[in-house]
């Protein structure tokens, strides 16, 4: 990061010190991580219940306004991918007791992306893979029935259920939850239609995982989220992405169109069962106005898993007892340009 982006960085960010109260409410327990724009904290309640705060310092377009609204719509339609939010609000922070705009959500428990790096080889079995994939497509599909593109979809942006210190509660370890909508963007307009696309759009997302339209800055659709999940569910099946260690839009958006075809093919799904060539095929088939077939892919999927006999539901963190880091805490530090078009 430069020391201009350090910079700006510093000046967004309002940090509390623990035991810090806010709204008379909310106990400040711990920072559990900061992003470009904004602080995650663990906080408790009057009853020590505990919660999860994320802080932003307030601006005309606040990308916490997002956020909100994502949660809220999803709260009403009692959609089981998304943390539940309980409160937002104002209040002043910091020695020039600036303004800030907060919300209080429920505590997440690991990313995907933490638990994979503390694994062999940092990767899961595949069973596991595969049951991941299948609970990733429904919230991606749950996100976009709201009217939203995610543009930021990896594993550091899924995370599973947290379960309290001194508890075992297995069914939350395997709850599924989709965070950070900082780079959301409506894609249904006041009439309930599709967007239309623009001429051309800024790159928006994370190098690593972002479509080839985003490297090509044009206008990205549904099935974009949905190729950014295929880059996902091939680096923790099989351990890494063969572009890991470019950082260059153009380098890595060439590498990417490089392995749609023959030996490149070969290279990114060395390791990884034939669907997930057929899901490739299937997303790089449909167009800007193409609603996905969710269930296909999810059906490919399970259909990989038949290898074993029946399909069956695994999560290695279970079996293995992993625990890493708190999903709430991963915030859009390493995406590209969190802003409202």
């Amino acid at each position: 990061m430069s020391s201009k982006s350090l910079e700006i960085r510093a000046r967004n960010l309002v940090k509390f010190e623990n035991g810090s109260k806010i709204a008379n409410k909310w106990t400040i327990m711990r920072m559990l991580g900061t992003g470009a724009f904004g602080v995650v904290y663990k906080v408790a309640d009057t009853s020590y219940d505990l919660f999860a705060m994320k802080t932003e310092k307030y601006t005309p377009r606040n990308v916490l306004k997002v956020e909100v609204k994502v949660l809220s719509m999803a709260k009403k339609r009692k959609m089981s991918h998304f943390l539940k939010l309980f409160e937002t609000g104002t209040c002043k922070g910091g020695v020039r007791g600036e303004y800030l705009i907060y919300i209080v959500m429920e505590l997440a428990g690991s990313s995907l992306d933490a638990l994979r790096r503390l694994r062999p080889n940092r990767r899961f079995t595949l069973l596991c893979a595969l049951t991941i994939g299948v609970q990733f497509i429904g919230a991606i599909e749950e996100l976009h029935e709201l009217g939203y593109q995610h543009r930021d979809i990896k594993a550091a942006n899924f995370a599973i259920g947290h379960v309290p210190e001194g508890t075992e509660d297995q069914h939350r370890r395997k709850s599924f939850y989709i965070i950070d909508f900082g780079l959301c963007r409506a894609v249904i307009d006041s009439s309930g239609n599709l967007r239309h696309p623009r001429k051309a759009a800024p790159f928006r997302g994370t190098v690593r995982y972002a479509p080839l339209n985003c490297h090509i800055l044009r206008e990205t659709c549904r099935k974009d989220d949905l190729e950014s999940w295929l880059y996902s569910q091939i680096e923790y099946t099989r351990g890494s992405l063969p572009w890991r260690d470019l950082n260059n839009i153009v380098d890595v958006g060439l590498y990417k169109e490089r392995c749609r075809h023959d030996i490149g093919l070969g290279e990114l799904m060395g390791g990884c069962p034939r669907q997930y060539i057929k899901i490739l095929r299937y997303l790089d088939s449909l167009r800007y106005y193409d609603k996905p077939d969710y269930k296909h892919i999810c059906d490919l999927l399970k259909d990989a898993g038949k290898i074993f006999g029946q399909f069956k539901p695994t999560y290695d963190w279970i079996d293995e007892g992993l625990r890493g880091g708190n999903g709430n805490a991963e915030i859009t530090e390493r995406s590209s340009n969190p802003s409202r078009s």
